[in-house]
């Protein structure tokens, strides 16, 4: 594969990268991003870019772990998955707290 470069505008800041891929997956990779970027801006009022970037890094982290257990055969019950987003939606209340006492 051509290492192509790609680049990305998120939150107001342009990016350019390196990448292996095709740029219409590329494309799709950067439009998903932006949706939970979206996402994570309704859930959250903040005006800090960083701030939201690093919030929805950590739902999509989240939400790649859920889908990882799920392919390996070791999928949660009910239980265990409201355990792990009480455990991220505390963290997200805490890198908020964080946040607006700096």
């Amino acid at each position: 594969m051509d290492t192509r470069h790609v680049t990305l505008n998120v939150l107001g800041t342009s990016l350019t990268i390196k990448s292996d891929e095709e740029p219409e997956y590329m494309s799709e990779v950067v439009t998903y991003l932006e949706q939970k970027i979206k996402e994570t801006e309704k859930l959250v009022k903040l005006e800090d870019p960083l701030k939201v970037c690093i919030l929805s890094a950590l739902l999509l982290t989240d939400e790649l772990l859920k889908e990882r257990r799920k392919k390996s055969g070791t999928d949660m019950n009910a239980e265990d998955s409201l355990e792990i987003e009480r455990i991220a939606a505390d963290m997200i209340r805490r890198i908020e707290t964080s946040i607006e006492e700096r």
